[in-house]
């Protein structure tokens, strides 16, 4: 939610952010009919709520400081048009610690729906029925998981999270779970998080792993090392419900991992990321792709399979990228074995394939570097978003004709700051293309080309960057593009003498809307920077800026209330929330780490 003020004219009319102008409206006789009033405020009290389980405990504050304050309004308001406002997405709520914070919103019922995370049973807390779905921490046996499970009747998901200590012995509870109940009689999605450390080994009996594999649709395993007693071969199963499967840092028996690839036909998303056989397999990454490429997944929507140390061969990589039925791929390795009789020449046209995330090069044993994306992709003209990875400096770029055939890429996402890759897309000027993202971690920036480009495409909105050093930045926030809305930036490079230049280039862009930087680079040397004053000037006469985020530094001053009250248009300010909550809900101002 924002600062009482929509995005357009017709709208501002019906909003302000005084109570006394909202009455003296009504004592001129503006009536406006319910269902309009209704819209308003369910577009003010939703506007924070484009995704889901992130705003968290600041959501149901501004929630809270929303109905403070409208309720005040008049009595027909909170009986006829306050109880029949909707609250779209799923709030997200630590069980415990914000029960409290439903109270006004079950006094005047408003319609929500709520994910819920339990630690033990709370008989305190109101209003269960509007809990929909539940997580509960399953890692000591303290929690009594069944029964807790019964006091919410109508959750459609439970996720169970276990997690288990250090060594081999650990307090399983699977056996212990009523699962058959929550899937047969209760119809419940079933999912499981097995959290462990790096060096734990999760030991689980044929009876524990089959409740996982008879009745959970989702399953996600990270770190430690994960076994399995007594398993028969894969056909003496039956089909499995898992649609999403994702293993992370994490070492796993082969049989295991093919078990549940070769019978889960429903999957729908894959994502092995780090993941190791138990004794080191040299030919584990063989095993699974050839696994995937001969399995008939017709559901499969997205896998990623990332292993940055180890390499795969040249024909089995080329196979899945042919054979793959999922729109959205990520297949990234060390490096590609090339036989002889390999043709390197293989040609990949899978039409599926919409989004693409690779190495820009992968080297081959022979230490000549591949350009898939180049040499083997032939038909690009269903791609609509290419991600592209380095871990080498290229010694050619992709030819200029080359790009003219991306012509309906909407993002773009490069990890070289000296590559003219992005450059020569941006010059081609497709409408198609309006974020781009350049994720260029591992070098300090000191030459961005792309920045002059960026003045000849005319339909970018959206521009991330990890590294950009003050130059740049400067001349960024100076070009005042016309369609550029939102800027991320992760580190600015920047001295303490170029901070008050800073505060002045933001305060002269006319152009951006949304402006994000994490941290400056050399945080600990910056005394000249404080951030209230930084954000007092930027909004001293107005400012069209609706999300500003700057580094956080020094305390902010008694008065920052005075810059919410005069600039309505505020939605989202970086503000340490733990000591300005009061005048950041008053004013319904976001202060999660989202735009």
């Amino acid at each position: 939610m924002g600062n009482l003020c929509t995005s357009t004219k017709d709208k501002e009319l019906f909003t302000s952010t005084k109570d006394e102008e909202l009455f003296e409206s009504q004592s001129y006789g503006i009536h406006l009919p319910n269902t309009i009033v209704k819209q308003i405020l369910e577009y003010l009290i939703n506007n924070c709520s484009q995704y889901e389980y992130i705003v968290n405990n600041n959501r149901l504050e501004g929630i809270n400081s929303f109905l403070n304050k409208f309720t005040r309004i008049c009595k027909k308001w909170n009986e006829k048009i306050i109880p029949t406002l909707e609250i779209l997405n799923t709030l997200a709520c630590e069980y415990q610690q914000n029960s409290h914070k439903l109270l006004l919103l079950n006094k005047y019922n408003l319609n929500y729906q709520m994910h819920a995370t339990v630690h033990h049973v709370d008989n305190k807390v109101y209003q269960k029925d509007k809990i929909t779905s539940l997580t509960l921490l399953n890692s000591t046996g303290e929690l009594n998981t069944n029964k807790t499970a019964e006091e919410f009747p109508n959750i459609h998901t439970i996720t169970v999270n276990c997690q288990y200590l250090l060594g081999e012995n650990y307090n399983s509870n699977f056996l212990k779970l009523d699962i058959e109940t929550w899937y047969y009689v209760r119809k419940l999605v079933i999912r499981f998080e097995l959290q462990a450390k790096k060096l734990s080994k999760v030991n689980l009996e044929e009876k524990e792993f089959m409740q996982i594999y008879n009745y959970c649709s989702e399953l996600q395993v990270n770190k430690g090392t994960l076994m399995v007693k007594d398993l028969l071969p894969p056909e003496k199963y039956q089909p499995s419900l898992l649609k999403k499967l994702k293993m992370s840092k994490l070492t796993v028996e082969p049989t295991t991992l093919v078990l549940l690839l070769k019978n889960s036909p429903h999957l729908t998303h894959l994502v092995l990321y780090f993941v190791n056989g138990v004794n080191k397999e040299p030919t584990f990454q063989e095993t699974v792709l050839n696994t995937i490429t001969t399995l008939d997944l017709l559901n499969l929507q997205s896998i990623s399979i990332v292993h940055l140390v180890q390499s795969v061969q040249f024909q089995t990589l080329m196979n899945l990228y042919k054979k793959t039925k999922a729109s959205e791929v990520d297949l990234r390795f060390m490096s590609l074995i090339i036989n002889e009789n390999d043709d390197i020449s293989f040609e990949i046209n899978n039409k599926n394939i919409r989004k693409l995330t690779m190495n820009s090069y992968l080297m081959g044993l022979d230490g000549k570097p591949l350009n898939l994306l180049k040499d083997n992709w032939g038909d690009k003209s269903n791609l609509t978003s290419i991600t592209i990875n380095t871990q080498m400096s290229p010694k050619e770029n992709m030819p200029f004709e080359q790009l003219s055939l991306f012509k309906k890429v909407t993002e773009s996402v490069y990890f070289e700051h000296d590559s003219k890759y992005l450059d020569n897309i941006l010059q081609l000027n497709h409408s198609s293309l309006q974020t781009i993202c350049i994720d260029n971690y591992f070098r300090i920036p000191r030459i961005l080309p792309i920045i002059d480009s960026i003045i000849h495409h005319h339909y970018l909105t959206r521009m991330e960057i990890f590294n950009i050093d003050f130059n740049n930045f400067q001349k960024l926030l100076s070009i005042d593009h016309p369609t550029l809305d939102s800027v991320i930036v992760t580190f600015l490079y920047i001295s303490n003498i170029e901070c008050k230049q800073l505060i002045l280039d933001i305060k002269n862009n006319k152009s951006l809307r949304k402006l994000m930087i994490k941290y400056f680079h050399n945080y600990m040397s910056m005394d000249s920077y404080d951030q209230f004053v930084a954000y007092a000037e930027i909004y001293e006469n107005g400012h069209q800026l609706t999300h500003l985020w700057l580094p956080t530094a020094k305390s902010i001053e008694p008065n920052f209330e005075s810059i919410l009250k005069k600039n309505p248009q505020i939605i989202n300010l970086g503000i340490d929330e733990r000591n300005h909550q009061t005048p950041l809900n008053k004013y319904l101002i976001q202060y999660c780490e989202y735009f």
